[in-house]
């Protein structure tokens, strides 16, 4: 009879630590949740922003494009406007004009 005693005490207690070993695992198994979840709400913002960063790309780039056809059209532009350089005639030559010696000034 006590031999009975003994063990139905023993499963007592194996009990008792079996369902601390369960809670402790349920806990952990709640924080592994959590952690999972909060990985997951940061990938959507990392995703959220480099989408949001890739339209921002693509608008620089067509603007940029934009500019470049504009600038192409300006410098056409100004090239059928500018009249085409002659060849430079040489500068003319200064003579001196000399003084009669009667201190007169020829104009």
């Amino acid at each position: 009879m006590m031999f009975r005693w003994i063990i139905l005490g023993g499963m007592l207690l194996t009990g008792c630590s079996y369902q601390q070993a369960m809670n402790e695992h349920f806990d952990t198994v709640d924080r592994t949740d959590q952690r999972v979840e909060a990985i997951k709400s940061s990938l959507t913002t990392l995703q959220e922003s480099t989408e949001r960063d890739h339209r921002e790309h693509e608008q620089t780039v067509a603007l940029l494009v934009d500019i470049q056809n504009r600038v192409e059209q300006l410098e056409s532009q100004v090239k059928s406007i500018t009249p085409v350089a002659e060849e430079s005639a040489p500068p003319p030559v200064v003579q001196e004009v000399s003084q009669p010696a009667d201190d007169r000034i020829l104009l």
